[in-house]
């Protein structure tokens, strides 16, 4: 729209008057882009959804998102860009608005091709050169916390249990009570006691 802006003096003489036409021009739509980075397993919360936006009504560059149906939180960009963090695998919704209450939305699926988070090494060699001597399983104190660790030899006798969390503070150097085990295939049970009951088998040779 139009606008004319008369300036006077303050004696309204009509031939001291000064007019400027303005045009003023609403905003630029609301825009949204959304973009993601996939969690890196299955039950990893390290995913990632970004949020480009620009134009809408804001002040300071400020607006606010809703995330799978959830009350709205405020945001600032930075080079119109908002990264929401800590995402597990699963379907989101999301909403974001203006101060004006115009919105746009997206729906982002993120998802993994690395079904195990663990990586569960199938041979140790425990021969005191410090290379693979212990039984080193990746990430398990990370994503599972409270994973119970049984091993036992081929004749069913349990030789190695770990309960406690920590497990990087004690894992299995390939004894038992104190004593080298043989060679051979040791099997191994590791419950990882989440919501999932998740549960792992199979076997780790030690190869002296």
């Amino acid at each position: 729209d139009y606008y004319t802006l008369n300036v006077n003096d303050c004696n309204q003489n009509i031939d001291c008057i000064v007019s400027e036409y303005i045009l003023l021009e609403p905003p630029i739509d609301l825009q949204l882009e959304c973009s993601q980075v996939n969690p890196s397993c299955v039950d990893a919360n390290n995913g990632s959804i970004s949020l480009t936006v620009t134009g809408g009504n804001s002040i300071g560059l400020e607006y606010f998102y809703s995330i799978n149906g959830a009350d709205y939180l405020p945001f600032e960009t930075e080079g119109n860009e908002f990264i929401i963090e800590n995402l597990e695998i699963g379907e989101y919704d999301i909403i974001v608005k203006d101060i004006k209450g115009c919105e746009e939305s997206c729906n982002i699926i993120l998802e993994t091709y690395n079904e195990e988070c663990l990586e569960v090494p199938t041979l140790i060699t425990p021969n005191g050169d410090r290379y693979n001597d212990l039984w080193e399983i990746e990430n398990i104190d990370n994503f599972y916390p409270n994973a119970q660790i049984k091993i036992h030899n081929r004749w069913g006798q349990l030789i190695y249990e770990h309960n406690e969390g920590n497990y990087y503070d004690n894992m299995w150097d390939g004894t038992h009570e104190g004593e080298n085990l043989p060679i051979g295939a040791y099997y191994f049970i590791i419950n990882c006691n989440d919501e999932s009951n998740k549960k792992l088998h199979g076997a780790v040779l030690i190869k002296r």
